[in-house]
């Protein structure tokens, strides 16, 4: 209880200090990406998201809002603040994909893949340093997961989760490099304790064609969420390109290091700044 107590005292700082205090930009994203893993079972599961995104920025605060929608062929994985993770107990033998469920008791496996509401995310953050010669921009950020998604489908664990981290990035001339670090504390869902994990990012990017447009590497993983599963640890590889100071698409794809992550994603996106 009083790491919660903690642990909420920080998210309000940060979310006091994040209030605008000037015009800034506001922008409107979309983003539909597919996934698909046989993750510690027999059978694959296939995961569709789509991700309306509000977001809210000046040269110093962001903030956003997002409320996917998702579809899966089975109820076997299932999402939180800190990834996914596997929604049975045990590891599949290959006989069956039946078992009893972390949060919902049981389980068949298998189902048609319907559009559902999934966890509402709320990110917020401060930058408190900005780049100079010798120094990276350095930000403050925070994460809240709503419990709205299913979870009878799985689609999430019904509680609520918390993040704050810290990121920093550099223009080191030919490239720019970024990285992340960030603590998760995470709802327990019914019979199940999970493990508050740290998640650690590192990527590098290439402006291209007078920066319209953006080659990028993003590897993430996590410390240990749930007890004797690999936690996610994905590398993505993503290119942006600006159509004009408005408009910009992107896409890519995605690639699982460990048994809780998705063998292979796909994304394409777009967004729009007023």
């Amino acid at each position: 209880m009083l790491r919660k107590i903690i642990f909420a005292s920080v998210f309000g700082v940060i979310l006091l200090m994040s209030v605008p205090t000037h015009s800034g930009e506001i922008t409107f994203s979309g983003l539909l990406k597919w996934n698909s893993g046989n993750y510690i079972y027999s059978e694959f599961t296939n995961t569709a998201y789509l991700y309306p995104t509000l977001g809210y920025k000046t040269d110093r605060y962001f903030a956003s809002i997002s409320l996917p929608l998702i579809s899966q062929n089975t109820d076997l994985v299932t999402q939180l603040g800190g990834g996914m993770i596997p929604a049975m107990h045990g590891h599949d033998d290959g006989s069956s994909n039946s078992g009893h469920g972390m949060f919902s008791g049981e389980h068949d496996g298998m189902h048609e893949m319907n559009w559902a509401i999934g966890d509402l995310y709320l990110n917020m953050g401060i930058t408190v340093a900005k780049e100079g010669d010798n120094i990276p921009a350095l930000s403050f950020t925070a994460l809240v997961k709503l419990p709205t998604a299913s979870t009878e489908q799985n689609l999430g664990t019904g509680e609520l989760d918390y993040g704050i981290g810290i990121s920093a990035s550099k223009d080191m001339g030919f490239v720019y490099g970024f990285w992340d670090v960030n603590y998760y504390l995470l709802g327990d869902p019914q019979t199940i304790d999970l493990t508050n994990p740290i998640g650690f990012g590192l990527g590098i990017g290439k402006p291209l064609l007078n920066g319209k447009l953006s080659l990028l590497a993003y590897y993430y993983g996590y410390t240990e969420i749930l007890d004797g599963v690999e936690p996610p640890r994905d590398l993505t590889l993503n290119a942006n390109y600006r159509i004009n100071r408005m408009y910009q698409i992107d896409g890519g794809f995605s690639m699982g290091f460990s048994e809780s992550s998705p063998d292979f994603g796909l994304f394409v996106g777009s967004s729009v700044s007023f």
